[in-house]
């Protein structure tokens, strides 16, 4: 019998990182399930995971060093959290965070013409189709809450690979070997005025690259529309940067000037309807399960997430 955990399953390694976290040498990891839409969508939801944590070789180098990059701070500030019950209802409140930095997020790089980097995102509840509320775990789980959930725990991985609309790359992507070793190594740090302190990146991230404007940082005014953005990073000297790293995004964006652009950007993130049951890329995902079923099997439980509210250019500063 071989020692699970140096021939991993995927939840173990992918997720829980277990072995990470007991600095064990692993020799195989089986990606095992995942969640995606049909089995072009679970093969995706499983490449991604092994993205992530640098498992997948057979991107081509162009896939590292083409374009220009924007990353943000995954960070949840303290005050999104205060008062909050633990367990699922802190997983829904900080899971409607993160949607609304993806959409500032995926507006500010669409802007600017920048490949998205998707940050590792803070989750206080694994997803499974068995019963895990409230306690949020698998039974006899090994995973520790709070933890870095993959990309498809929140989003339906194949629609963000698949799309021509929006360029992105997965979370773990500035740590890969051969990103690190791809000689980009120039970035830029730009602080949006009001960010909470703990969403800047600390020291310890920036010790393998060269920060342009260490001394001299650039302060965002909130609420800036894409011609503003585009200005801004201009009239700063940091257009040519290779990688903008931005502190809290939620309040950095509000809309495109032009109506048909910002409709367009709208309907492809949060569908024609938006709100909670858009299916755009950030779509509401429900979560399963709660309870056993009385005729067996497992009693579906969907819970929506808190969704942002469509761009209108109109009410920006």
């Amino acid at each position: 019998m071989l020692p699970a955990g140096q021939f991993t399953h995927g939840h173990l390694y992918l997720v829980s990182e277990v072995p990470q976290r007991l600095g064990l040498e692993v020799f195989v990891v089986h990606a095992t399930y995942q969640f995606g839409n049909g089995r072009r969508g679970q093969a995706a939801g499983k490449k991604q995971r092994l993205r992530e944590h640098g498992l997948w070789m057979a991107d081509p180098d162009e896939y590292f060093t083409r374009g220009k990059f924007l990353v943000y701070s995954d960070v949840i500030p303290y005050e999104v959290k205060q008062g909050v019950l633990p367990g699922f209802p802190t997983h829904q409140t900080v899971t409607a965070y993160h949607f609304r930095s993806m959409f500032a997020a995926a507006a500010l790089a669409q802007a600017l013409g920048r490949t998205l980097v998707l940050p590792r995102w803070e989750c206080h509840c694994d997803r499974h189709w068995t019963p895990i509320l409230p306690g949020c775990i698998m039974a006899n789980s090994d995973l520790k809450l709070p933890f870095h959930c993959p990309m498809d725990h929140l989003l339906e991985v194949l629609l963000w690979t698949d799309s021509d609309k929006i360029s992105v790359r997965e979370p773990g992507f500035l740590t890969n070997p051969r990103f690190l070793n791809s000689n980009i190594t120039d970035r830029a740090i730009v602080v949006v005025n009001g960010a909470p302190r703990e969403t800047f990146p600390a020291p310890s991230q920036l010790d393998k690259w060269k920060v342009v404007n260490m001394a001299n940082p650039l302060f965002w005014e909130p609420g800036a529309n894409d011609q503003q953005a585009r200005q801004r990073i201009i009239q700063a000297g940091l257009d040519d940067v290779p990688v903008l790293e931005f502190s809290s995004l939620e309040k950095a964006f509000c809309g495109f000037v032009d109506s048909k652009t910002e409709r367009q950007f709208n309907h492809l993130m949060l569908g024609a309807t938006g709100g909670d049951r858009g299916n755009g890329l950030l779509n509401s995902l429900s979560w399963c399960c709660r309870n056993a079923a009385p005729k067996g099997g497992y009693q579906p439980s969907p819970v929506s997430f808190s969704m942002p509210k469509f761009y209108n250019h109109n009410m920006c500063k």
